[in-house]
């Protein structure tokens, strides 16, 4: 029950994670402008941020369950995966507040100096977005050995999960871009994917706790 459960919330979140990137991107437009090199260095912090929440999880969760296997305990994986999930949520419901002084910030760079502001507001988006695309990243791997009995399970796990997350995804960029921002605008969005991944996460502590 609890596998079916989690596939379900693992839905849920992946479609979320593609709203949130439809959003990001427009918040960020105002920042970087809307031609490709902004969209490029958009694009590319959110996946790197993704990557690196992947490998920075996967290794975190192998110690822990190495750790927890010398002491004869079950990892508290759940728990872990139930912080991350609310991690991202609370994110999301600070992002409006977040970009707002963000945007003040990148006023500090007075006009004339294109390529110095460019590379200073694309740092500025990397602060905006590489906390909660870490731990987007990180929340397949540590899923993965929280839902597998053996470790020749994982592999099926993981398929089952990233399959799961990937339907979401591609129902969230349809639904974030047509439907969700034209409906309930930008902040709407987020408050509403927040709750999302804020349920997924309470969901996954309150598990964790039985």
């Amino acid at each position: 029950m609890v596998r079916v459960v989690s596939l379900l919330l693992t839905l849920l979140t992946g479609f979320s994670g593609l709203v949130y990137e439809v959003a990001w991107q427009k918040y960020l437009a105002t920042l970087l402008g809307s031609h490709s090199e902004a969209t490029a260095a958009v694009l590319a912090i959110f996946l790197g941020g993704m990557a690196a929440g992947y490998e920075v999880f996967g290794r975190v969760t192998r110690a822990l369950v190495a750790r927890a296997s010398a002491l004869g305990e079950a990892p508290a994986l759940l728990h872990m995966y139930g912080l991350v999930e609310s991690g991202i949520g609370v994110w999301a419901l600070a992002f409006p507040w977040l970009f707002g002084a963000v945007q003040r910030i990148s006023f500090w760079i007075p006009p004339g100096h294109e390529a110095i502001s460019f590379s200073f507001d694309v740092l500025l988006c990397a602060l905006l977005l590489v906390p909660p695309t870490v731990l987007m990243g990180g929340t397949i791997p540590v899923l993965t050995q929280a839902l597998s009995r053996t470790a020749a399970e994982s592999t099926r796990v993981h398929a089952w999960i990233y399959a799961t997350n990937t339907a979401g995804a591609f129902a969230g960029a349809l639904a974030g871009g047509f439907v969700l921002v034209p409906w309930l605008g930008l902040d709407g969005v987020l408050r509403a994917m927040g709750v999302v991944n804020l349920s997924a996460g309470v969901s996954f502590l309150a598990t964790a706790a039985d």
